[in-house]
């Protein structure tokens, strides 16, 4: 297969986008076909995550300008063109949909947005509701389920490795690529409240405010690290804003506490405030802080999932299956 993975990037948006690009890039590739990833952003941020897609050899492209896009499409020829963009309207979107269709077949990724309407094929992490939404006049296929959750290719290692009876870090804080509200500051100061002298581990990504990279002597901070699930492994508990890791603290089995900063998060995480290890802390704009204390406090874990599929498999056949029918 030939593919074309465009995404979305930027600091209102985080890289969540560009994280899931990048995976499902990997697998494909590791599967022997092709995947270039594409932005389309006038202004570029280069150096903050291009040099993350170079990390792993992965063929990208930027276009500043819808035109271009459309001359790439035409002078190459792309099974699928996968679209993997915030729940928002996008600028020339109706123009860029008639034209992917025109010249490939469009795949949506956990999409709510009408986009889904015009896709070919939409996979979606399980979220139930949006199975109640109007699907009138859709002709594609869909497919729900945690196995459609885009993943890190190494994860199936480090779920491998049996859980440690000890660890280097009681909290581990992640709170995304950029995390604009500067919540990480705000959850560390939380967690010093009740554990005062415990260690402590604070990732920040490459789109995050680097005067905020010191706490204290018990607090390790790493920014952007190549070793992230490693940091991830070693600690206790993670505290994470709802987004990719949260797919990936579920496959690795971690307790998890977390927030929503958007409101569509809320109800995209209703899978997970079911679940045992995973603990909802709430809406970014409604944190109550005695009730955040309160539950991380709460630290059993006693989660065993009955899940057991392959990272992105069931992804990539179903785009196979899908050519050859």
């Amino acid at each position: 297969m030939n593919i074309v993975y465009l995404f979305e990037a930027s600091n209102s948006v985080g890289l969540g986008h560009c994280s899931r690009a990048t995976s499902l890039a990997r697998s494909l590739i590791n599967n022997f076909h092709n995947c270039t990833l594409v932005t389309l952003e006038k202004n570029f941020l280069d150096n903050k995550y291009s040099g993350f897609i170079k990390r792993f050899n992965i063929n990208f492209e930027n276009f500043s300008n819808l035109d271009y896009f459309e001359t790439y499409l035409k002078q190459n020829s792309f099974d699928y063109v996968i679209l993997d963009f915030a729940n928002q309207k996008f600028n020339n979107e109706d123009a860029l949909l008639e034209l992917i269709n025109e010249h490939s077949k469009l795949v949506c990724i956990d999409d709510i947005t009408k986009r889904r309407l015009k896709a070919k094929i939409n996979f979606y992490p399980p979220i139930e509701w949006i199975k109640d939404e109007n699907w009138k006049n859709f002709k594609g296929e869909n497919y729900f389920g945690i196995e459609f959750s885009i993943l890190k290719p190494e994860l199936e290692f480090y779920k491998s490795i049996p859980q440690k009876s000890q660890y280097k870090y009681k909290f581990c804080i992640t709170m995304g690529g950029s995390d604009p509200n500067a919540t990480s500051i705000y959850m560390y100061k939380l967690i010093r409240k009740i554990f005062p002298y415990e260690k402590l581990v604070v990732i920040l990504g490459p789109l995050c405010n680097k005067q905020n990279s010191f706490f204290d002597e018990n607090t390790s901070t790493y920014i952007n690290p190549e070793n992230f699930l490693e940091i991830i492994n070693y600690s206790e508990n993670v505290i994470t804003s709802f987004g990719i890791t949260m797919y990936e603290l579920y496959f690795l089995r971690k307790r998890t506490f977390y927030i929503c900063s958007k409101e569509d998060h809320i109800l995209s995480s209703l899978f997970f405030q079911k679940l045992e290890n995973f603990e909802y802390l709430g809406f970014l704009k409604e944190l109550n802080e005695n009730e955040i204390i309160k539950k991380l406090k709460n630290e059993s874990n006693n989660f065993k999932p009955n899940d057991n599929f392959s990272i992105n498999d069931r992804i990539i056949n179903i785009l196979q299956e899908s050519l050859s029918g």
